[in-house]
């Protein structure tokens, strides 16, 4: 009968291929030749298949309903290994999107397993110019010296609740980096997954009026106690956030697979909220070992849900004084981030990368362990180099003289644990550098700090965990006349002594001092001979309403940033009324600050602020 069924699929090939393609003819015998009676022939065709990838999938799809066996089987294998490409990753989705119906719970967990079985194992820095071709965007969410964490947005408002709440498809990824001092870094995922995201706020009321399908995860977690306790005082849904997941303790061997849901609320003022998180573990999938997906044979899957942990929570530190807030002109402006350009620069993370980089990067991040004691003069291969980051041990690599030779070099930063005053005497010979950042400088003295009056021409200094430093430091950067940007982090010994040095300084728009400074409001008041000033960033215990009083006397001021202030109120904020030029007023975690008295200031300042 095979036999029959695979000659009149021949004759009716014969009979359409004179008005077919060469191409489409071509692969119309390769699926014929799948049911060949000669192994070789048959393994040769289906190579010939998957290496056209996703342009055959028509054809395959069509070979999967042939009535020869061999050959349906063989489509349907070829089928299943490009399901696991990411070239398949938009038509395996748009296929589980038709196949899932109205059931969000089934899309979401058929696409988690789809997408483990595309990228998990696998070189995520192969696969990025597919993920492109296909038209996503691959946004970097985090990065250490382990790994990073991605996420894709592949099909915004897939689904849309009675209420009108649109979920966005969302893929995440979590990598691993495998370096070397001898090849390109790879960077393998270890685990991808997909979920449902909202980020469309409404009120908690009318999403229990009109609710999600009965009895589906997302209805049961509105309809729960620890979503509907918070409701009179965090009407506001702001974020909804579904995933499927194995859940279950680190010791266990075998863990449920099931929906972890994740509901944030608000108040009416934005000024505080509440977290509640639930898992309902689920009947399509078997209790299993951590990161297995495969089913034993002969489970059933159930449409079943079982809840196995529910959990609210605040999730700001109080409903008087907001994590953050700002009060914003409406004609400003953010300036783009000091750090986006390390941020965005490509990394190498070994000996490796150093070689296989394109010699022409205008900025570079080394960091990592994997490096050979000659591999910093790579670093000179970079000619083009403006923006370098350096995070390695000197016991590693030591390669300040390769700074020092980089002639288009303008910024540095240095962030190990091992900044000292040898460091930065090499390090002065950098003089082509204006803008410098240095990390963990609990080993510099004041005499160290000297050796940087040498880089004349630097206009923007950051230094953290200056913990030896005193005003002296202060005196010798009052020796760079064209500096405009000064950032003390973590430094505990300045006195308003040090503040008179630095008035000094013509040209200085930005001033951020942190933590626990000897600082007065008298000395603050000292900044205001600064005719430049526009930016001040403060984070010191010792800053009180006085100490607002000086700031608001400091007629230039545009930018003022207070964080982690507990002796500041509203009576403080009365003194910032008269800034004509301010433009943005940041509060992060000041909780004698209200919602009132911002309100107040907004009220009393020149053109029209915007509280967010």
């Amino acid at each position: 009968m095979n036999a029959l069924c695979a000659y009149i699929v021949l004759v009716l090939l014969a009979l359409g291929a004179a008005g077919a393609p060469p191409q489409e003819t071509e692969v119309e015998g390769l699926i014929l030749k799948l049911g060949a009676a000669e192994i070789a022939e048959r393994e040769a065709a289906s190579r010939a298949l998957m290496e056209r990838g996703e342009a055959v999938r028509p054809a395959l799809d069509r070979a999967a309903l042939n009535p020869n066996m061999e050959i349906a089987a063989r489509a349907r294998k070829i089928l299943a290994t490009l399901d696991r490409q990411v070239d398949a990753l938009r038509p395996v989705l748009d296929k589980i999107r038709k196949e899932s119906g109205d059931s969000y719970q089934r899309l979401i967990r058929d696409s988690t397993h789809a997408v483990a079985a595309i990228f998990e194992g696998k070189d995520l820095r192969r696969m990025t110019q597919s993920l492109e071709r296909q038209g996503f965007t691959l946004e970097r969410l985090n990065d250490d010296s382990d790994g990073a964490e991605y996420r894709i947005t592949t099909k915004p408002a897939v689904f849309t609740s009675a209420a009108g709440i649109r979920h966005d498809l969302i893929l995440d990824l979590t990598t691993k980096f495998k370096c070397s001092k001898t090849e390109p870094t790879q960077e393998i995922v270890g685990r991808a997954g997909t979920a449902l995201r909202t980020r469309q706020e409404i009120a908690i009321s009318e999403a229990l009026a009109k609710p999600y399908p009965a009895k589906t995860a997302l209805a049961l977690a509105f309809a729960h106690k620890e979503t509907r306790k918070s409701e009179s005082e965090f009407p506001i849904v702001e974020e909804i956030e579904l995933n499927y997941q194995q859940f279950g303790s680190h010791r266990d061997k075998t863990m449920d697979w099931g929906f972890n849901i994740v509901i944030r609320c608000r108040n009416r003022e934005r000024s505080a909220g509440y977290l509640a998180s639930y898992f309902f573990a689920s009947g399509l999938d078997a209790h299993q070992e951590i990161g297995k997906a495969e089913n034993p044979p002969g489970f059933e899957p159930r449409n079943t849900l079982e809840l196995s942990y529910a959990s609210g929570s605040g999730s700001w530190t109080s409903s008087r004084g907001t994590r953050t807030r700002r009060l914003q002109r409406n004609d400003h402006k953010d300036r783009p981030f000091w750090y986006e350009v390390y941020r965005n620069a490509p990394t190498a993370r070994g000996g490796g990368d150093l070689k296989s980089l394109p010699a022409d990067l205008t900025a570079l991040t080394v960091k990592g362990t994997e490096y050979a004691s000659q591999d910093g003069q790579l670093l000179l291969r970079f000619k083009n180099l403006r923006s370098l980051s350096w995070n390695i041990a000197p016991s590693i690599l030591v390669e300040v003289a390769s700074w020092t030779e980089l002639k288009n070099l303008e910024a540095l930063e240095v962030s190990n644990s091992d900044i000292d005053d040898d460091l930065l005497r090499g390090l002065s010979g950098a003089t082509q550098i204006n803008d410098l950042t240095l990390r963990h400088c609990d080993k510099v003295t004041d005499d160290g700090v000297a050796h940087l009056t040498k880089i004349e021409g630097l206009k923007r200094l950051v230094l953290w965990d200056g913990t030896l430093l005193t005003d002296r430091a202060l005196e010798h950067f009052a020796k760079l006349k064209d500096l405009q940007s000064l950032q003390l982090t973590h430094w505990g010994r300045i006195t308003d002594v040090g503040l008179e040095h630095l008035t000094r300084l013509t040209r200085l728009e930005s001033v951020s001092i942190d933590r626990d400074v000897a600082l007065t409001a008298k000395g603050l008041g000292r900044l205001g001979k600064l005719q430049s000033l526009k930016d001040i960033s403060c984070t010191f215990s010792s800053l009180d309403d006085s100490g607002l009083e000086a700031l608001g006397r400091i007629a230039t001021l545009e930018i003022l940033c207070l964080f982690d202030l507990k002796n500041v109120t509203d009576k403080g904020l009365r003194h910032l009324k008269g800034l004509k030029e301010l433009r943005l007023l940041y509060v992060d975690q000041c909780p004698g600050i209200t919602t009132e008295g911002l309100k107040e200031l907004q009220d009393a300042l020149p053109g029209k602020f915007e509280l967010k």
